[in-house]
């Protein structure tokens, strides 16, 4: 089976939950589905990217196992119909060992118009070593029920500048240009390839012919940058937003966020934070990125002192962005964040910890501004080392519907160990 290069990660680092401030009101906790449950080794098996939520209430995921033939696939979990109470699994793909199909998808899902669904594949089908990653579309269908047809948009061969090993999501803008990275690959520069891509997509003209891709940037070992990127990319204001966990050998630090600025093929990229290797400010930061309405940035280291942060923009006539550690996650047996953070009503941020104390494996917790200093820390949910069938290891972004109620999932753990999908009413 595919273990996601994240999970191994977190599963090296181990650190001390903080306490659930007294009189906190209690979460609601619902296990909404096993997977392995239909089919065992045939269903979805093992998320490692958060659902997206449609108007009608359906959740839609990936999981790198599972399927027809083990090796991943795109799910849809759909909300009990009236009277019922179990929410509804449907495999809309299966991935094959095609060489132009993908398989191992470990990256969140994107709506585009007309209800079709974009992501990305870690690795390509077929034998061989050059399987590096695909882009793909999901059409539904025209007739309810039927079949979701799925389209390889691109293939990357990590050769001529192309990336490789995309392991995050992708944003799309409003002409429908996808934008995303890659963990490997990029243009060949004193020997300095292979550290990783930002990349965009855009559609054919009338929507006949094929996509093209474009670099937008490589990232470089030999010049002050981060590397290796592994998150999705934040779309906000025309700029580009992500994050590095790494750091090249000519920038001594644990972990960059990134900002990449431009259109077309001109694009300039800029290290606005780097974080240091050695300090209380966290390193490595895995998870995506989000905004607020005056442009803030907020995220999340996972190793080291993990840490929820924010990132100011800079005031009128400056260029330097200010970081604001919010929660720092402790240094005994909590675990780092791997996912963002989802903003909430009121400026709370909701996410997840990979570990917890007390050997659970895993929590979900709000983050509450105080108006000054550390905010808030309040865990809504942890989830226990035993019963297994609890869920374990919470990983990738959550989601909230319109009442508030945050939706995850588990990348092990639950009935059949393969993973779950659960519902938090805070």
């Amino acid at each position: 089976m595919y273990c996601s290069p994240r999970f191994l990660a977190g599963i090296a680092s181990v650190f001390a939950v903080a306490a659930v401030p007294q009189g906190a009101p209690a979460a609601t906790f619902t296990n909404l589905y096993n997977f392995g449950a239909q089919g065992g080794t045939e269903d979805a098996n093992n998320p490692y990217a958060g659902v997206i939520l449609d108007s009608a209430g359906n959740l839609y995921g990936t999981t790198y196992g599972g399927g027809t033939e083990g090796l991943g696939t795109v799910y849809e979990m759909s909300p009990p119909a009236g009277g019922q109470t179990a929410w509804t699994e449907t495999i809309l793909y299966s991935f094959f060992t095609n060489r132009a199909d993908g398989v191992a998808p470990t990256g969140r899902l994107v709506f585009g118009p007309g209800g079709i669904l974009y992501g990305t594949t870690s690795r390509s089908g077929g034998t061989g070593s050059n399987g590096y990653g695909t882009v793909f579309a999901l059409t539904p269908p025209a007739t309810l029920g039927a079949s979701w047809t799925e389209t390889t948009l691109h293939v990357f061969t990590q050769a001529d500048g192309d990336g490789g090993l995309p392991e995050a999501g992708l944003a799309i803008d409003g002409g429908g240009t996808l934008y995303g990275t890659t963990n490997r690959g990029g243009v060949f520069k004193k020997k300095s390839s292979g550290f990783g891509t930002v990349f965009s997509l855009s559609p054919p003209a009338g929507g006949i012919g094929s996509w093209t891709e474009t670099i937008l940037y490589t990232f470089s070992n030999t010049a002050r940058d981060g590397i290796s990127p592994q998150s999705d990319v934040l779309l906000s204001n025309g700029a580009l937003y992500g994050t590095t966990p790494y750091c090249s050998d000519k920038l001594s630090c644990s972990g960059t966020v990134f900002q990449l600025t431009g259109s077309g093929a001109a694009w300039t990229e800029s290290v606005i934070l780097a974080l240091p290797s050695n300090g209380d400010k966290g390193a490595t930061p895995f998870g995506s990125l989000s905004t607020d309405a005056s442009g803030a940035l907020y995220g999340t280291t996972s190793l080291g002192t993990g840490t929820a942060f924010r990132l100011a923009p800079p005031a009128a006539g400056q260029t330097r962005w200010t970081q604001s550690v919010l929660a720092k996650f402790g240094s005994d047996k909590d675990g780092g964040p791997q996912g963002g953070l989802l903003p909430g009503p009121g400026g709370v941020l909701f996410g997840t910890l990979t570990y917890g104390a007390k050997k659970a494996q895993g929590s979900v917790f709000e983050l509450m501004p105080t108006g000054s200093g550390p905010w808030t820390q309040t865990v809504l949910h942890s989830f226990p080392s035993k019963p297994a069938g609890a869920g374990s290891f919470p990983v990738g972004d959550l989601v909230a519907d319109a009442s508030g109620n945050l939706y995850g999932v588990t990348e092990v753990g639950g009935q059949y160990g393969v993973g779950t999908v659960f519902e938090i009413t805070p």
